[in-house]
């Protein structure tokens, strides 16, 4: 309802920016100034191979919250090494925690990583072929979190109306491992039972 109570609220927040109630550090200096870019507020702290529209460009729908939390992980990641700088590989390692999960020990025999590597190459092959599959970020046979491998894909953007061809394709790309373990092996292994779920 326009005049009632929420409508003041919300009124009221459009004036604020988005990252809360500017300090008189951080007002701006003249009208239509807006908040410093990120750059400059990172000078100094990143090293010179971090290019922050690459990394815009890599996380696509993150929330501030999760760009927040990819900051903070990178910024321990340098503290571990003893630097005073934020590289590009401590980003990577960081979004790589957050999107596939924290690198675990697993007892794989040669025969078991064999198999996760067949099943893993399988979703990648598939990909390959496929022109509407979202551009693939990386492919492992370190276990990750609850998986002994991952194939992750990196959208380009936030897509919210999904066309039927990229959710078929999505569907052969999530079997692609299954088939692949089927193919070269003769048998399929449990963990394809989350690609089928997934599909």
């Amino acid at each position: 309802m326009p005049g009632g109570p929420g409508h003041r609220v919300a009124r009221s927040r459009r004036f604020v920016p988005a990252d809360g109630p500017a300090s008189s550090a951080a007002r701006p200096r003249h009208p239509g100034a807006g908040p410093s870019p990120p750059s400059t507020h990172a000078r100094g702290l990143l090293a010179a191979d971090v290019n922050l529209e690459d990394l815009a460009r890599v996380t696509p729908g993150f929330s501030g919250a999760d760009l927040e939390n990819l900051v903070n992980e990178a910024a321990l990641a340098a503290a571990r090494r003893e630097s005073r700088q934020v590289s590009r590989q401590d980003f990577e390692n960081a979004l790589d925690k957050l999107l596939l999960g924290g690198k675990r020990e697993a007892l794989m025999d040669e025969r078991e990583r064999r198999t996760v590597a067949y099943h893993e190459g399988g979703h990648a092959l598939v990909a390959a072929v496929l022109p509407d599959v979202d551009p693939l970020y990386k492919v492992t046979i370190v276990p990750r979190g609850r998986s002994l491998g991952v194939t992750q894909f990196q959208p380009e953007d936030d897509r919210r109306n999904l066309p039927r061809t990229y959710l078929i394709e999505r569907l052969a790309v999530a079997l692609g491992g299954r088939s692949s373990e089927e193919l070269a092996l003769g048998d399929i292994i449990t963990g394809a039972q989350n690609d089928l779920k997934e599909a």
